[in-house]
């Protein structure tokens, strides 16, 4: 043991050796930068270049090609001494999600229409902010926010219609009164 400390403090460090974490962390950071601009950014490029991105399957009268990265599935015939061709397969799953995304957009037109009659009705107040899953203005629950009226606004509203009524009865009585013909004394 002694000899080994002794033999390395006799020894001089060679220039390679005081110069080799500049050299390795000069490398580390040359791979660092380039490696990302090395790499393919896009995904569709990245799965392009992934081997077995495609996988064939047998079918009735052809082949069924499937792309792992987009999910489309294409029925691929090779006529009598032709090339291959491809055919894209229609998709179900494609066609349920734009019926969920169409139905969707119409449930929030609906939600938008339920919330303006309300205003319109006077039914809540249209100050305060919908609740989460009401569709409609008021407390949670789907409860409208209905105000009663008061013994007072309904004398009111009785009173208003009694007017309403004894203005009709004196018109109509002058009416009467203007069509019949005058008597001469």
């Amino acid at each position: 043991m002694n000899q080994i400390k002794t033999w390395q403090a006799g020894r001089k460090e060679s220039r390679l050796e005081r110069r080799s974490p500049a050299i390795v962390l000069g490398i580390a950071v040359v791979a660092a930068v380039t490696l990302p601009i090395l790499q393919p950014s896009h995904p569709a490029a990245r799965a392009a270049e992934t081997p077995g991105r495609y996988t064939m399957t047998p079918a009735d009268g052809g082949m069924l090609k499937l792309d792992s990265a987009t999910g489309a599935v294409s029925f691929c015939t090779r006529p009598a001494g032709g090339e291959w061709a491809c055919t894209p397969t229609k998709d179900g799953e494609q066609k349920l999600r734009e019926r969920i995304t169409g139905l969707e957009a119409e449930i929030t037109a609906l939600k938008d229409q339920l919330q303006q009659m309300d205003q319109i009705a006077g039914i809540g107040d249209p100050r305060k902010e919908t609740a989460p899953g009401t569709g409609g203005s008021g407390p949670p629950g789907g409860k409208p926010d209905l105000k009663l009226p008061t013994e007072k606004d309904v004398e009111q509203a009785f009173d208003y219609f009694e007017r309403m009524m004894k203005t009709i009865r004196e018109r109509m009585k002058r009416l009467e009164q203007e069509g019949k013909p005058s008597t001469p004394l």
